[in-house]
């Protein structure tokens, strides 16, 4: 259905079958070079890091996505899968490597978009209906590291979307909100 109404998009899938996430890029704005698939041997849902190499406005960037292993009784396995994902950009982690930027934390931390799972707007998953406590949580995030030379991208907004239920089947397009990022990026310091 996307890929339907995204036509300026290339959409690079982790799988065609079953589970999956999807990184999608712009035509006129992305030059992927290379894909990757790293999956995540321990798993028990299937999971794996999808990698994208790619050039934005000449500058050469790596984008990377997963979800990782769901529910409370995963949580060591999803926190192992953390830590594979970012040995991939980062040989060590000891909490939030040095550098590394939440962008929900760079772009002013708006409680407007804080959960990206928000069980008392989001109707996909039905609690029990004399339940009071509605669970919302931050799972979903994006990080990103500068080059190692001076700063070239700078996040500027940060948003939420798939807030708004598909008419044909009253339903949100997933449990979890999706998030959107606008960045300036300075040519002037790219070559």
């Amino acid at each position: 259905m996307l890929s339907r109404r995204c036509l300026d998009y290339t959409f690079i899938e982790s799988a065609v079958e079953s589970y999956f996430t999807v990184i999608m890029v712009k035509h006129k704005v992305v030059q992927v070079t290379d894909s990757k698939i790293i999956p995540f041997t321990s798993s028990t849902q299937g999971r794996a890091l999808q990698k994208v190499e790619c050039t934005i406005k000449a500058l050469p960037c790596v984008l990377m996505t997963s979800h990782l292993e769901s529910m409370k009784t995963n949580s060591d396995e999803r926190k192992h899968q953390m830590k594979r994902a970012l040995h991939h950009v980062i040989r060590e982690m000891k909490g939030l490597p040095k550098g590394v930027l939440d962008l929900w934390i760079e772009t002013g931390r708006n409680k407007d978009t804080q959960f990206t799972w928000d069980t008392s707007i989001n109707t996909n998953l039905k609690f029990a209906e004399n339940q009071d406590f509605k669970p919302k949580i931050r799972f979903d995030r994006i990080y990103m590291r500068h080059p190692k030379t001076e700063p070239v991208i700078s996040p500027v907004s940060f948003q939420l979307i798939g807030q708004e239920k598909i008419p044909t089947c009253d339903c949100f397009p997933s449990d979890h909100w999706g998030i959107l990022v606008h960045f300036d990026i300075n040519k002037s310091n790219t070559k």
